[in-house]
This record gives C-alpha cells, structure tokens and sequence, in this order.
C-alpha cells in the first residue's frame, strides 16, 4: 500500500479530479463509482481497480494514472476508480497529539515557551511543497518527451496542476502552469502564435519558482503570490487622459484594454474589460459593463479627459469601483503639453529607458515616439509579420512589428495606411504609441495608436549616460551571439527531449565561452551537457537533474541578456549613424 498515493486521494477534491478531466466526466465518474462492485490489488506502489469492466493502474502523481480503455486522456474509469479507492481505504493515520501531563504544574504565562505553528498550518505547508515537487517532476517529464513526442493529454496534465494549485492558494504556480498548458496546447493544434523559445523561458522560470517553494524551510505569502491584486484609493483626484486601445481575440481573455495617461505623473494607465476564457464558457457577446457614475461602457468614453474622485489602482490598472466618481468629462486633447514632454524623438533613449526601467508591466514600457519617416515596409512570410522600418530627426532607426493574426487585423490595416500617408504626406508629423521591448539584441515596436495633429517641439539630440557609451560596449553584440547560439541548442534539446535530441552542441559552446573567458557560462553549459548524457546512458534515468541544470543556464542566459540588450541595440543604431 502506497501511503503518498492514499494522501493524494484524499487531497483530490472535486474541483481538482474535475481539473484533471472535465465536470461531465466528473458527474458520471460519481455514479459509476456509487455502488460499483470494484476490487484492488497493490502491484509495487500502484493500486490496480477493477471497475466498469476496466482495469485501472493509480499511481502518485494522479495524472500519471493508466487505464485499460481506448481514452487517451482521463476517462471517467480512471475518476470513478480514484473515488472508489479514496472511499474504501483507510488515509494513513494522523500523528497522535501529545496529551500534556496530568501532574505537571501550568507554566506562567511570561515562562512559557512561544508557542509551534498551529498543525494544520504545517501540515498546508507540508502539501505545497509536495504539490512542488510534484509539478517539478511533470515538468521533467515534458523535457523528457520533448515538444515533438510530449502527449497529447499533456495541456490537460498542466491544467490539473493548475487546479491542484489553486487549491492549496498557490497563486503564481497555478498562473505559470496555466500559462504553460495553454502554450502547449497553441503548440499541439500548430497555431502560430506558439514559439518554442518561449515556452522554454516559461518553463525555466517555472521551475525555479517551485524548487524555491519544494526546498523553502518556511513557505511565505509572497512566495505563493495573490490570486487577484487589491485595488488602493488613489491619494486625491485623478485626471485622466485615453490614448489608446486594442482588442483581446484568441489568446486566455477576450474583450479589450484601454490605455489612459495620468497627467499629473506622465505614468500609462490600464483598464482591461476582459474575461478569461479558460474554459471555453465566454459568450462571444461584447462586454458592456457601465463605468463608474456616468452609465456608459469604457468604448463611449475614450474620447473624454475625466478628473476621476474616489479612484482606485492596482498598480497600472483602473478599478471599475462604483465608488468612484467622474466629477469632471470635457473632449479630449492630446495636442497638449502633458503629452508632448513625453515624446522620444532620439530613437537612442528608447533602449536606454527600457534598460533603466526593467518593465514588468506592458505600461511601463509604453513611450510616445516621432518619426520623421518611413524608411521600410514589408510582409515577412516566414515570421508571418508586418515590418516596418521608421527613422528619426538622427538617422536612427527603430522596427515596428505586427504579427498577421486575427486580433491584429484591423491594427495591421490602420499601419499600413498610415504608412501610406506618411509616404505620400512627409511634411505632416506623426506620433506613433507603442509598447517596446527587446528581441534578439535588437529594439522591437508594438504599436498602439497613432496621431498625426500633435506638434513636436523641434529635435534634440540626447545625451546618453556615461555606461551607454563606453568603447567595449562594441563587445556586447560577439557576447549575446554565443547566448543566442546557446538557446537554440536549448531550444532544439526542447523540441526532441531528452531522449533523442543531442548534447554535443552544448560541449562545443562549453568550449567557445571557456576560450572567450566565459568561465562560469562554460561550467553551466557542461553540467546540463553531462546531466543530459547521464539520463541518456542510464537505466534508471531521471529527468529532474538535467531540468535542474537547465533551469540555472536559463537563469544565466535572462540575466545576461538583461544586461547586453540595450549595449546591443545602442550598437546597431550607432552602426547606421556613424
């Protein structure tokens, strides 16, 4: 009798078995297992139940469970045997609490020792840290089988991970296994907006949050993260200017975000009128909910300043509270000063703020930019992108980017004629908002929303801090190829598993950053070539080292590509000018 296996019958609610399959075959998994005339038998420590005329083999993790039917996912024979064992074994006993003395004298208050965490709370920490591990293990599995041989029951695996750890209040696990589970299943149905390299950043930073979680002596609030953030009044009025919008189509919400400027702080602002679709129960009705005094959804008042009391913020995002008050709406003007003094017109400062800001939220990473024109405009049909090359006063330049896609239809129309217009109107100014980020070494833009009636104030050339500058900064571009070389072997070792994909690249890129003084990147590099080759030459192999030593590596590569991105594309834009 396995005593885990026992434990993690017991833990398996409703709302986790109903994760692992779905509530339809929850619902008759509970009849078949009322009254079901089942027996078991303990093979090692699986449990075998005959039940339905199926013969079901349980084993801990639950999703690793196997039945005898064609079903290749969970079927209701593997729920209905885990009811009817969880119902017909004894849980493993509790241990006795230690009855105190009956002649013992009671200690004074001020002598008595501070009293031990209260039981069920050690035992909640107990079970997220095996959930941990256990999520840890699922991740080993997948790098074992590797993108191209992972099954096909594996998106459901992660989205009962995700249920599991919801359950024990594990906010940021359940979010990352969620995140992952629905990259897998884009990936599975070839949908185009799955990348490979980002499932793998995903996947590493997954796992480092749950081995913090599996080897914590003491589990903290903030390491298991909030399902929801709370919202804060905002200290006095809010005036607030709408700037831009874009749809939600196809990915885990749908609806639509709305941006708006904080002109008293120059800080971007969010609404999101958006529901997840998780579940695939989103009627595809558009949302209409009626914004705060006014009586009016979000899309009736982009076109309004409002000075908003009694706000609330989470962070970036706006609070629907009904609380809150518009105390003042007049038509917007975005030819203003508060926008103006935000523009960028030297392409160079982008990379340089993005640097200094290290965004965690899109807003942060928002700017205001003026091109003087449109130097390039192309479909990318490998990378199925619209790419749109603009320039500044300087002769710097900076790529807008949109991927083909149905969300980003009407967007990519709107750049195309605004391209047009720019071509065929030069001496016309235009404000572009974009969202930027760094890819490849490189700055990438995301549009927004465009203006062509803001006046820029005339051109001035930056003056970029002393680190931007210095000479060796010229080797930063030699330094984030060998990255780039290291995480296409990764990616390539993802996409085989374990099992077939080859280890020898990571050796050959061991030995190129030893000879160019990249001491602790080569060591990184050959502890996952070594824990490769052993889960290979091994009989009894375990995956959960070589994802270890990947986990580091990945950690390695996110930390140096933060610190070359901006040296790297400073580099390419001073190449053009000099």
């Amino acid at each position: 009798m396995n005593e885990n296996l026992l434990c993690a019958l017991a833990q398996a609610d409703e709302a986790y078995l109903t994760g692992l399959s779905n509530k339809g075959i929850y619902k008759r998994a509970v009849k078949d297992a009322e009254g079901a005339d089942a027996s078991v038998t303990w093979e090692g420590d699986a449990a075998v139940v005959s039940i339905s005329g199926e013969t079901c083999t349980l084993r801990d993790p639950l999703w690793d469970s196997s039945c005898s039917c064609p079903s290749r996912s969970m079927c209701r024979h593997l729920v209905a045997a885990m009811l009817w064992l969880r119902g017909h074994s004894e849980a493993p006993p509790e241990e006795a609490a230690e009855e105190p003395a009956a002649d013992m004298p009671e200690k004074s208050p001020a002598l008595a020792p501070e009293a031990p965490p209260a039981k069920e709370s050690v035992k909640h920490a107990d079970a997220i840290r095996e959930c941990a591990a256990q999520q840890i293990t699922l991740l080993a599995d997948a790098l074992r089988w590797g993108l191209v041989r992972m099954p096909e029951s594996m998106a459901e695996h992660l989205e009962a991970a995700a249920v599991r750890c919801h359950a024990l209040g594990m906010a940021d696990a359940e979010k990352a296994m969620r995140e992952l589970g629905t990259m897998l299943e884009n990936g599975r149905e070839r949908r185009a907006i799955f990348r490979a390299e980002v499932f793998l950043e995903s996947l590493g930073k997954a796992v480092q949050m749950l081995t913090a979680l599996r080897d914590a002596d003491t589990v903290t609030e903030d390491m298991l993260g909030v399902f929801r953030q709370s919202y804060e009044p905002y200290p006095g009025d809010l005036t607030i200017l709408p700037v831009g919008q874009r749809e939600a189509i196809g990915g885990e919400y749908t609806g639509a975000y709305y941006y708006f400027l904080d002109k008293d702080t120059g800080k971007f602002l969010t609404y999101a009128n958006v529901r997840p679709v998780y579940y695939d129960t989103v009627s595809t009705k558009p949302m209409m909910t009626m914004l705060w005094n006014t009586g009016q959804p979000m899309r009736a008042l982009m076109h309004s300043e409002m000075v908003l009391k009694n706000a609330k913020i989470s962070g970036d995002r706006l609070s629907a509270s009904q609380e809150t008050i518009v105390a003042m709406r007049r038509k917007a003007d975005l030819n203003c000063e508060a926008v103006q003094r935000l523009i960028v017109q030297d392409f160079r400062m982008l990379p340089v703020l993005l640097d200094k800001r290290r965004p965690t939220r899109e807003t942060e990473a928002m700017f205001f930019i003026h091109p003087v024109c449109c130097v390039e405009s192309r479909f990318d049909p490998h990378t199925q992108q619209l790419i749109v090359t603009l320039e500044d006063a300087f002769g710097c330049r900076a790529g807008i980017r949109v991927k083909y896609r149905a969300e980003t239809k009407k967007l990519t129309e709107e750049v195309e004629q605004l391209v047009s217009r720019m071509t065929e109107h030069p001496e016309r100014s235009y404000v572009w908002l974009c969202s930027a980020s760094f890819e490849d070494g490189q700055l990438v833009l995301y549009p927004i929303d465009f203006y062509d009636f803001i006046r820029c104030p005339a051109p001035e050339r930056a003056e970029l801090p002393e680190q931007y500058t210095r000479r060796d900064n010229a080797c930063a571009p030699q330094i984030m190829a060998l990255m780039q070389e290291a995480e296409h072997a990764l990616t390539v070792l993802l996409q085989g598993g374990l099992q077939s994909a080859p280890a020898a690249p990571l050796a050959a890129i061991a030995e190129k950053a030893a000879r160019s003084g990249m001491q602790g990147f080569s060591v990184l590099l050959g502890d996952l070539h070594d824990a490769a080759e052993s889960y290979r030459h091994s009989t009894l192999a375990d995956p959960v080292p070589a994802l270890t030593a990947l986990t580091r590596l990945l950690r390695y590569l996110r930390t140096g590509r933060g610190k070359l991105n901006a040296l790297c594309a400073l580099e390419e834009m001073t190449k053009r000018t000099a």
